[in-house]
């Protein structure tokens, strides 16, 4: 690390430029948070799309095999559910209850109350890809806005990392510094 002093009104003040390495791992670091975030986003996105799409998909009965109770992470209260259906002359079983996962979170013991073992139920699936279904369709937007909203929080970080790293790199160009890789 080189150190360079810089006279100002207020005396010398000592200014520290970072080795070649450093700023090539904090390039790395910005542009793989940048890239890492963005593919969340998306996933979140394309979830929220096909849970809209999932309120016009059609309609057949299916069959509860199984309904139970969670207590989950942090003693969070949550459902599941396992069913049957068929489409045509296709059978179908799945455990997927909405198209954000397995998990039912909405008044779950309600839900395991008014499901049990054997009951018939509206089953909404895919008519692009019928092994793809839910019990309950759509999704959450309050939910999923804050997922994006949250996701969205180390993007402008990442950007400062950049600018940071690009203007480091720079003044080290401009004070013809060259890297030493030993």
């Amino acid at each position: 690390m080189r150190v360079d002093s810089v006279s100002s009104a207020k005396g010398k003040i000592a200014r520290k430029e970072m080795s070649p390495r450093a700023q090539l791992l904090l390039l790395i670091a910005a542009i793989a948070t940048l890239g890492i975030d963005g593919l969340f986003i998306r996933n979140l996105l394309r979830e929220r799309q096909t849970g809209d799409e999932s309120l016009n998909w059609p309609q057949v009965e299916g069959t509860v095999s199984q309904c139970e109770f969670h207590r989950g992470a942090h003693n969070s209260p949550n459902a599941t559910i396992s069913y049957q259906y068929s489409v045509g002359r296709n059978s179908y079983s799945s455990d997927q209850a909405n198209v954000a996962g397995r998990y039912i979170r909405f008044r779950p013991r309600a839900f395991v109350d008014n499901h049990p073992v054997g009951t018939k139920i509206p089953v909404y699936y895919n008519p692009n890809n019928p092994h793809v279904s839910v019990v309950v369709p759509g999704i959450d937007h309050e939910n999923t806005s804050c997922l994006v909203l949250f996701a969205a929080l180390p993007a402008p970080l990442a950007v400062c990392s950049l600018y940071l790293a690009f203007r480091i790199i720079r003044r080290s160009n401009a004070n013809n510094i060259r890297p030493s890789y030993a």
